[in-house]
């Protein structure tokens, strides 16, 4: 979601098919509510049906030092 995401009150919201997540958890708080009727992503139809890919995110260690963030990856 690198670049096609805000952020609102501590959720992550994707601005292509405008599903939320929670920053802290990565749980889904709101799912598709910008896909197509059946599923898929306004301009990005060729990705197929969004609608079951409902997976939460991983979460993932961040830290801000001296105005560069750093994330902490898994193997």
């Amino acid at each position: 979601m690198v670049g096609s995401s805000r952020f609102e009150d501590g959720t992550l919201v994707c601005r292509w098919h405008i599903s939320s997540f929670d920053l802290h958890s990565g749980e889904i708080s709101g799912w598709g509510k910008n896909l197509n009727p059946d599923g898929t992503s306004p301009g990005m139809e060729h990705l197929g049906d969004l609608s079951k890919n409902q997976a939460p995110l991983e979460v993932l260690p961040v830290r801000v030092e001296n105005g560069d963030i750093w994330v902490a990856l898994n193997d």
